[in-house]
């Protein structure tokens, strides 16, 4: 529950009633908060004025008389449960489905039967909605794979760095879709129509953010394998509800398979011209035969 609904949900607990009768001593405690709500304006200030709150010797009341005060004056002037009090969910996925351009980052690792198959798998992948996807994966510091999903042409290329090779196979508009749907866009879409729990509050990276959390294996599309669980937790920017940290955690195949997935380093609405997804293969690397 966001700091502003247990501050409504205390004051219609509380039985005070605004008008004449309402006690000075209640008042004159409210408008106390109310002093301390401006001074802590510039630090964090939702926490701070739920904080100040509770510490209050008469926070039932004074809370309730605090609500009155705010709702005749505009809580806006001390920073109070407007804008910024807490991310829309409902409104996230609408918000980064309307996003043309993006880059992140994707750290994977796997454990079959008990021994890890992956280690530091990263992948720099950059997005656009005219041009497509490009993919650059990287094993030990050392690239191992490029792979670009070019709409216009509608193909997908893979460059096989440690081999020389590169595999190219066309796309049709069923497959483009696919694919559309395992990308960070759609699985934040995904987060806000199922069922999850709020988080509450995470700095990441210098950001304060907050998160949801999904257990429900519909928040992927298209896997392969039995899922026996699955826990799947997003964060977004409080200020801007962008995605900041995505998270997928997955048991499956009766216990025998765990995969952990991470997507950080988000950059949203960026530039991208078409030479970032320009093929770029070696003249010395040949074609993969199938």
């Amino acid at each position: 529950m966001k700091p502003a609904e247990q501050i409504i949900r205390l004051f219609k607990k509380s039985n005070v009633a605004a008008g004449p009768k309402v006690d000075e001593r209640i008042l004159g405690d409210a408008l106390g908060q109310l002093e301390k709500f401006k001074k802590a304006e510039s630090a964090s200030a939702e926490q701070n004025i739920w904080r100040i709150i509770m510490k209050s010797k008469m926070t039932k009341f004074a809370a309730a008389a605090v609500i009155v005060i705010a709702v005749l004056i505009g809580v806006d002037q001390f920073g109070g449960f407007g804008k910024g009090s807490g991310v829309a969910w409902a409104d996230v996925g609408e918000k980064v489905e309307q996003i043309q351009t993006f880059t992140y980052r994707r750290t994977e690792s796997q454990m079959v039967a008990g021994k890890k198959q992956m280690k530091d798998y990263i992948t720099k992948v950059y997005s656009s909605s005219k041009y497509g996807t490009r993919m650059d994966s990287y094993t030990n510091g050392e690239i191992t794979i490029s792979t670009y999903t070019l709409r216009a042409e509608k193909i997908l290329v893979s460059v096989m760095h440690p081999m020389k090779k590169y595999a190219q196979h066309p796309l049709d508009e069923e497959a483009l879709r696919k694919m559309d749907k395992m990308g960070p866009k759609q699985i934040v879409k995904r987060f806000t129509s199922l069922k999850y729990r709020e988080l509450g509050h995470k700095v990441i990276d210098g950001v304060e953010a907050e998160g949801i959390e999904v257990n429900d294996p519909k928040i992927l599309s298209g896997a392969n394998f039995p899922i026996d669980s699955l826990t799947a937790r997003l964060w977004v920017n409080g200020a801007t509800e962008v995605p900041v940290l995505l998270e997928v955690e997955i048991i499956g195949n009766e216990g025998s398979l765990e995969i952990k997935t991470v997507m950080d380093r988000f950059e949203w609405d960026i530039q991208l011209d078409a030479s970032e997804f320009e093929l770029n293969i070696p003249d010395d690397y040949t074609l993969l035969e199938e």
